[in-house]
Order: structure tokens, then sequence, then C-alpha cells
């Protein structure tokens, strides 16, 4: 048995010693890979051939011509401007980037020393040429020409020499620049949704519709601040928004950007339909709590061919264009989508009573409050319900018929030429506490005869919207079985 566990201890042992032999050969590979890593980044590194490793600021003059546009750049005291257009409102970081380019330019390695032909490389007629002219008032020309067969660099010589180099694609693309490209853009803010205190459109092609904040809103009857908006400008007269929806439509509002610069002359308005506007939008905000109110105002022009819209500020002469995704977002709201729909959402907490009229029926409901004193102090609130002058001890029946009363929602849009009979169906009249009134102490809606399928629904004076007669007859049901 010692014999045998001798063995053992000696297979053990040769078991570890080849384990030790593996993890040496694989710790060696290891350190030959990163070598070899090493190794190949120095040769990369090599491989870049400087063509040019001057400043920036010794760059005088930068000349692009693409097969789309040409431009040179000017620059003095280290700003840039566009020749012969000083007008121009250049992008600094645009044409920043564009020298620096020229200033560190690189290749990845050459070709060819003497180039027979160049049209091989479409170098004969190149896609790009960019010329330099440094503060020394010598001059350098690159020109790039076709794309190489395998990878997304590009053929290149400089100041029309044969050598032939190569130079990687983001060098190209850098200098497939429009000059529209290099438009400065101005800034829009970015707006937080519960500091906009207002949205306006006026338009010949969208709904017109002004949003407006007001937290003491008199046409606010709920007694709990449910309105906070209302909507001017689109019915013919003011009408509730609904909060939650309001809310989703805001952060439309939020982080306007435009799309690019197309031009910055204000004789050339009329073109872009934007000399006179038809279609505006107004955002009224603060930048802080309690901060002076601000206004921005976007006008819409025509749309080009791609669909997109021109657009510029108030107070500006430059034209961007904006998606029209966005466009539609900002301008084309559907109006009713953002309109409350309940009739009479009001809390029970903020009347002394309410009348109810169904033709030949007639009650009042009046809510009191009775206030009572336990031996150590407390004070307790409890709610008296009563029914034509008789107490209703069923304090959660009555709750749940007033929430039924008060569910009562709109389904459509009353038009203007519509005819209606003056006896209402139902008339419910609350009296408002003094506290909780925002000057009207009474609110009445009436349900008003007007065809086969709805009720037209008048809100103190207002008629704007329209009801489904099923909604009504089923309150009116629920009125009657109250007991």
């Amino acid at each position: 048995m010692a014999k045998n566990k001798k063995r053992k201890n000696t297979l053990t042992l040769i078991a570890m010693l080849g384990l030790l032999v593996v993890m040496i050969g694989a710790y060696g590979l290891l350190l030959q890979h990163n070598k070899d890593v090493e190794n190949t980044s120095d040769e990369e590194e090599e491989a870049q051939i400087p063509l040019n490793e001057i400043e920036e600021s010794e760059i005088k003059e930068l000349q692009v011509l693409n097969e789309t546009t040409e431009f040179t750049l000017i620059n003095k005291d280290e700003m840039w401007s566009l020749k012969e257009e000083e007008a121009f409102p250049v992008d600094q970081n645009t044409a920043s980037n564009l020298a620096s380019r020229m200033a560190s330019l690189q290749a990845t390695k050459e070709v060819i020393e003497n180039a027979n032909d160049l049209a091989e490389y479409g170098l004969d007629s190149p896609e790009i040429t960019v010329t330099i002219k440094k503060s020394d008032d010598s001059t350098m020309t690159l020109s790039i020409g076709d794309q190489l067969t395998t990878g997304n660099d590009y053929y290149a010589t400089i100041n029309n020499e044969t050598t032939v180099y190569v130079v990687e694609a983001l060098v190209r693309n850098t200098f497939i620049t429009e000059k529209n490209d290099l438009m400065q853009i101005e800034e829009l803010p970015s707006i937080n949704t519960e500091l906009i205190t207002g949205v306006k459109v006026t338009s010949n092609q969208f709904s017109n519709f002004t949003l407006i904040y007001d937290e003491n809103n008199k046409d606010d009857y709920s007694g709990s601040s449910l309105y906070p908006w209302y909507i001017t400008g689109h019915y013919k007269e003011n009408a509730n928004a609904d909060l939650t929806a309001v809310n989703q439509l805001l952060t439309n509002y939020t982080s306007l950007s435009f799309k690019e610069g197309v031009d910055y002359k204000k004789e050339n308005l009329d073109q872009y339909g934007l000399k006179t506007p038809e279609n505006a939008l107004t955002i009224w905000y603060r930048e802080e709590e309690g901060g002076e109110v601000k206004d921005l105002t976007l006008y819409l022009g025509n749309q080009n061919d791609q669909g997109e819209y021109y657009v510029r500020l108030e107070g500006s002469d430059s034209t961007y264009t904006m998606a029209s995704s966005t466009v539609s977002a900002l301008f084309d709201v559907d109006v009713y989508s953002i309109t409350a729909k309940s009739t009479n959402l009001i809390s029970i907490d903020s009347i002394t009573n309410f009348t109810v009229n169904t033709g030949s029926i007639s009650h009042m409901y009046t809510v009191e409050q009775e206030v009572s004193t336990d031996s150590e102090g407390k004070e307790t609130t409890t709610d008296i319900f009563a029914v034509d002058g008789v107490v209703y001890k069923d304090d959660t029946n009555f709750r749940s018929f007033y929430q039924n009363l008060i569910g009562l929602t709109i389904e459509g849009i009353l038009p203007e030429d519509a005819t209606i009979k003056e006896d209402p169906v139902l008339r419910i009249s609350w009296q408002l506490k003094e506290e909780k009134a925002n000057g009207e102490k009474t609110y009445t809606v009436e349900y008003l005869p007007y065809d086969n399928d709805s009720y037209a629904v008048r809100t103190n004076d207002k008629l704007l919207f329209t009801i489904s007669k099923e909604k009504v007859a089923a309150a009116i049901k629920a009125i009657k079985e109250f007991e």
C-alpha cells in the first residue's frame, strides 16, 4: 500500500511539472505577442508620412475646390472670413478644422514616386483640390483623386507633382464641404418645459391657437387648480386645456435646432418665403424660476426639394432649414387633443352646494363641514351631506354618486352654425366656496338638444362642445335612482 502511495505522489509531481512547463510556454508566447503588437504599432506610426507640419496660425489663406463648390477663407488676426464676402457669418470652429487638417497633413503610404499617368489614380482631374498660402507667401496644394479599390482611403498628390500618396478617408471627407457648411448657425436656447409660460401658432397651413399658463385661470372651477393652462384663439371662446396633454406637448419645444444654414442676406428672404411669412411660432419661457419672461419667435417659409422647411428667427436675416418632422411637431398641433374633456370636474371639497334639474325634477345637494374636538384638543372635520335639506347618512354612496355626476366628458366640437334648443335636458349648478372661486362663485353646465346623437354643452355662457346622448341619459338615470 505504501508502494501505491509513493507511485501516486510521483505521478502527481510529474503532472505538476508538466503544467508548469505549459504555463511557462504560454507566458513566453504572451510576451512575444505583446512585443509584436508594439512593433506593429511602431511600424504603423512610422508609416505615417508627413506632408506638411506647420502651425495653423501660419496659414493665411485656404482655398477649397470640389465638385460642387469653391471658396477661399482668409485668416486675419486669428479670425477666419470668406474672401470677397466678409459679411458671411463664418463658423470659426469649422474653418479652424479645415486649416488644422492642412497644417498637420499626413499620408499613410507612398504608392509611386514618378507616376507616368496620374489618370490611373483619378489625379489628372482631382475630385478635390485644397490650396493654402502660408505666412511666408509660399503655397501648398493637396489634390485628392480616386478611392482605393480596397479599403476606404484615397490617392493624393502634393503641389501637382507625380509622387502619388495614400491619405485617409477622413482627410478627403473634411474637404467635402459646401460653402453653406461654413455658415455660423444661431444658437437656440434649451428650454425647460416647467418654465414655459405660453405657446402660439399663427398659420395659414396649420391650426391657429395660443396656449397660456395662468395659475389664476378664471375659468378653472375645479377648486383644485386642475386647469392652469387654457387655449385661446382657436375656438370662438377660451377653453381649458388638459394638463397631462399639455405637458406632453411642451416637450416638443425644449430642444429646437436647425438642420443647416442656407443664406444670410436679407434681400434673399423672399425666395425662401420668409420676407413676409404667414406661419409663425412663438414660445414664452423663463430661464429660471421667477425670472423674466422671454420670447422666441420662429418663422416658417417654403419647402425645398427634400421637403425640409426654410425657417428664420425673429430679428434675424439668416435662413436655415428644418426637418419636416420637426416642423410638424412644432406647428401641426391637434388642438382638440390638448383640450380638457371634462364638462364639470369640480372637487366636492370646494363647494357649498349644487342643484340638479332634469325637466320637472329638481334637487339641491349641500355639503357642509362639521368640526369636533376630542378630550385631547384634537380637531376632526366631518363632511355632512344633505339632499333637499335632509341629511344623507351614507357618505360612501353620496361620494360615488357625485363622482359619476362630475365624470361627464365631451366628445366633439360644436359647429359654429349649429342650431340648438334652449330647454336643457339636464342642468347642474355649483356654488363654490369663496376661497376656491376665481372670481365667479357659480358654475353652471347645461346639456341642450342638438342632433340625433349628441347634446350641446353650455358651461356658464360658453357653447363650444358636444356630448353623447348616452352619457347624459346615464347621468339622468343615476340622479333619478339616487336615494
